[in-house]
């Protein structure tokens, strides 16, 4: 076959360019480069390198644009699930940053407009550029996702692209000397020595509660879990968790660490890593579970993809999250199914949220505001999609409804 029968068959099929692209450039998506990859993003530079081949050639190859829709909400839905728990707390901590980077925004629109007026680009041109130059698809999506501003986003979408991985490049210099990394989780068993015999409320007082004792050996040599009223006597040998610094302080405060090391008796107390997949808990705090209240039992600690979390009461929980249980022997087993830890419940996706979500999302999208000169305002799509999967994500349930995906 020729080159140009090639590319009229891709033309003909475009079910078939949909998955040959993705398959082709999420492979170019993962070669690393500097410590850096492209990722997803080498998909969109593979159809568009595909698309120009086809046109040098006499052949238009495209997608119908539904598809291309489809993708667009589901990917900025998803998004906003997955930011929502800490949206609002990011709003509260680091505002000056998000100020910053609104105003980067503004100017950065300023001078898309200054320059496309110059060079005589159509409105439509000029948006899409700006959403390509910030690399905001939802951006796109609420231009009506005209040719002119898919051309313009395409012009500038790679060089946005770069941009952003220079600038991580160079923040990535400072990796080893990283300051506001998460904390590393350690425990260490530690012998109690002061006579003040506080008890463990006091102590997760008095360090912010950013510490767990997972067991305790009394003198006599009972092994019993920690609750918030047991006493830290003197002669006891605590296992205690939390940051490095933190593990020290309370090891300065209370004693000094001991050669016995009581985790390696497992025949009274047990632990054992479970996956919680019952979406009855998503969004739940710890504390809500009710685990050392029906079982016995201690969360200590939760790893949430490659990050490692004190399971503090306060903690929210989602499918997914592999759990630290520490628990009597013989409630091991009932903490285990009351958690699921089942691998298959966590490939399934909650089709409820999922499809009224994106719904609402598109929904809300629609709506249009009214402005001076008979023109109007509204979300589009992908933006309102978005934004109710930041509410969705927040809330993380409404009832016996999970929001999450």
């Amino acid at each position: 076959m020729t080159l140009a029968s090639v590319l009229t068959v891709l033309a003909d099929h475009p079910v078939l360019v949909l998955f040959l692209v993705t398959g082709v450039g999420t492979a170019i998506g993962r070669i690393r480069l500097w410590g850096m990859s492209l990722g997803a993003v080498a998909v969109l530079f593979t159809m568009i390198a595909l698309t120009a081949w086809g046109v040098s050639q006499g052949v238009t190859i495209e997608v119908p644009s539904y598809v291309g829709d489809f993708g667009l909400v589901l990917f900025a839905f998803s998004i906003g699930v997955i930011a929502g728990p800490g949206f609002v707390n990011a709003l509260r901590t680091s505002y000056w940053m998000l100020l910053l980077v609104s105003a980067i925004m503004i100017v950065a629109a300023a001078l898309t407009l200054g320059l496309g007026t110059l060079l005589d680009l159509s409105p439509e041109t000029i948006a899409g550029a700006y959403a390509g130059s910030v690399t905001s698809t939802p951006a796109l999506a609420a231009t009506g996702g005209s040719p002119a501003a898919t051309v313009g986003y395409a012009s500038t979408y790679i060089f946005g692209v770069v941009g952003a991985m220079g600038a991580v490049a160079l923040a990535l210099r400072h990796s080893r000397t990283d300051a506001d990394a998460p904390p590393r989780i350690v425990d260490l068993v530690i012998r109690i020595d002061t006579d003040s015999t506080p008890t463990m409320t006091d102590l997760t007082r008095r360090h912010g509660g950013r510490v767990l004792v997972s067991r305790l050996r009394r003198p006599n040599g009972e092994v019993i879990v920690v609750g918030p009223d047991t006493v830290l006597e003197k002669g006891a040998i605590i296992n205690v968790v939390g940051p490095e610094r933190v593990v020290a302080a309370v090891t300065d405060e209370l004693g000094h660490p001991s050669t016995v090391n009581i985790t390696h008796d497992r025949s009274r107390l047990d632990y054992r890593r479970i996956i919680l997949s019952d979406s009855r808990w998503s969004g739940r705090t710890i504390a809500q579970l009710g685990v050392a209240e029906r079982f016995g039992a201690t969360i200590v600690r939760v790893r949430r993809g490659d990050v490692e979390f004190l399971g503090t009461p306060d903690f929210v929980l989602h499918q997914g999250d592999r759990l630290r249980v520490v628990a009597p022997r013989d409630q091991l087993p009932a903490v285990t199914a009351f958690l699921g830890d089942s691998e298959r419940g966590m490939a399934d996706l909650n089709p409820v949220a999922l499809g009224l979500g994106i719904a609402a999302g598109m929904l809300l999208g629609l709506i249009e505001v009214p402005l001076p000169g008979g023109s109007h305002l509204s979300l589009g799509a992908a933006a309102g999609a978005l934004i109710v999967g930041l509410v969705m994500g927040r809330i993380g349930r409404i009832g016996r409804f999970v929001t999450t995906i």
